[in-house]
């Protein structure tokens, strides 16, 4: 199969090979029936992870606790930016959770994990324990890193990095920006969560401020000289968006501080005072897990690859953007194929039996528009007990040049796989649905 007929079958195929090429120990199920499992966060990872359990181990005890808040999906967050109404249609609202045979849903802030004990402790004091212990927090935002960076650049300057009321903020001031302004964005060094979620935003704005804004221009300021799909990106910038200016790191991009009182954004070379700034900080393992010690001081947490386990804690497994995973991104459908393959691996542990090798899955979509969309796909293994990529299961959307005339149709099928994935991971991670149509 060549790379194009390839990468129009990534969406449900690959979604769909996740949940196949990691099939757990027969035995594991009855084995290990009476263990339990403590799970920390009930994003794509943990969701994935939790589900899987109790598919593959109906008897399995799974608690998952999740924070209170409301929850939206990264994954399409950027198109908000151009309705903020279709915001509600990426909540998730976890009602599977309250069925028969789900798994247990505890909504509570955690105030410590016990890495030794495999415990974590809750705001209210309650302390819960399992077997094993899995831990999908996410992401913090390295805020500090940046200097200047306070309550009033946080106000001024949106990120957005984070689903939901930050996402209509950036949208409302997206809508204040004057003809012939300035947007300016600042990507961070990596890595970060979904690496090219940057440019599809970028991407998007200049979809916008063309129809909206024409005489506005997009300043990307990039803390690395390249980025993944940075060819198929830089090729629908050049056909697309003439307000749209790319530089890296070395054109003296690299963000050095930031004024939110002022509005003044400044770089290695350069002092921006932009109508609209969306500067995403750097990021790192939630503090949750540094006090613990489960980043051993690297900021993101190591983890061996069969079943994410902790080389610092027996037992305490670590998942998604958290982890340290390469040559993995840290992405939503590599969360859900971490998920997965952890769920294989405890399953057999708690049975006594070996692992089952997995094989691992991602691809990223990206929307060059609404109505356009690129692709990255890789496939990755154990080899020497480190995660390898598989040359036979990566690729990449095809070239401009390499499609000629039939560019804008291949370009258009992608954006509507990107929507078919979506819907697909959706039921596959929380057993729910939106609406992308």
């Amino acid at each position: 199969m060549n790379r194009r007929r390839f990468l129009t079958h990534t969406g449900a195929a690959l979604l769909g090979a996740s949940s196949l090429s990691m099939a757990p120990p027969s035995a594991a199920s009855s084995r290990g029936s009476h263990a339990s499992v403590l799970i920390l966060g009930a994003g794509f990872a943990g969701a994935s992870l939790a589900w899987a359990l109790k598919r593959w181990a109906p008897n399995l005890a799974v608690t998952v606790v999740a924070a209170p808040e409301r929850y939206w999906t990264c994954p399409f967050s950027n198109t908000a930016l151009l309705a903020p109404t279709d915001l509600g249609t990426l909540e998730v609202r976890y009602d599977a959770f309250s069925g028969a045979g789900a798994p247990t849903l505890i909504r509570a802030r955690v105030r410590a994990v016990e890495p030794e004990h495999r415990a974590l402790i809750l705001e209210d004091g309650r302390r819960l324990t399992g077997d094993k212990l899995v831990l999908a927090p996410g992401i913090e935002l390295a805020t500090e890193a940046i200097d200047g960076y306070d309550d009033a650049a946080a106000a001024r300057f949106p990120h957005a990095w984070e689903a939901g009321p930050e996402s209509l903020r950036l949208a409302e001031r997206l809508r204040a920006v004057p003809d012939g302004g300035l947007v300016v964005m600042t990507i961070p060094p990596n890595p970060y969560r979904c690496p090219p979620g940057p440019y599809e935003r970028a991407s998007l704005l200049a979809w916008w401020l063309q129809r909206h804004r024409p005489r506005t221009k997009l300043l990307l300021l990039d803390g690395k000289d390249r980025f993944t799909k940075d060819a198929l990106f830089k090729a629908a910038w050049e056909a697309r968006y003439p307000n749209l200016e790319w530089q890296g790191l070395s054109n003296g991009a690299g963000l050095r501080r930031v004024d939110g009182k002022t509005g003044l954004i400044e770089t290695d070379f350069d002092r921006f005072s932009p109508d609209l700034g969306n500067v995403i900080p750097p990021q790192r393992a939630p503090a949750l897990l540094r006090r613990a010690g489960l980043d051993g001081g690297q900021g993101w947490c190591p983890i061996e690859p069969t079943g994410f386990e902790s080389p610092l804690a027996k037992d305490v497994h670590i998942l998604g953007d958290a982890a340290i995973a390469n040559p993995m991104p840290k992405s939503a459908f590599a969360a859900n194929s971490q998920g997965k393959a952890c769920a294989a691996a405890l399953i057999a542990d708690l049975a006594g039996v070996p692992r089952p090798d997995p094989i691992l899955l991602n691809t990223c979509y990206s929307l060059v528009a609404p109505d356009a969309g690129i692709a990255v796909v890789g496939s990755y293994a154990v080899k020497g007990g480190r995660l390898e990529s598989l040359a036979a299961g990566s690729g990449l959307s095809p070239s401009p040049s390499a499609l000629g005339e039939s560019v804008s149709t291949v370009r258009g099928a992608e954006a509507a796989h990107a929507r078919g994935w979506y819907e697909s991971i959706r039921v596959d991670a929380f057993r729910e649905g939106g609406s992308r149509s």
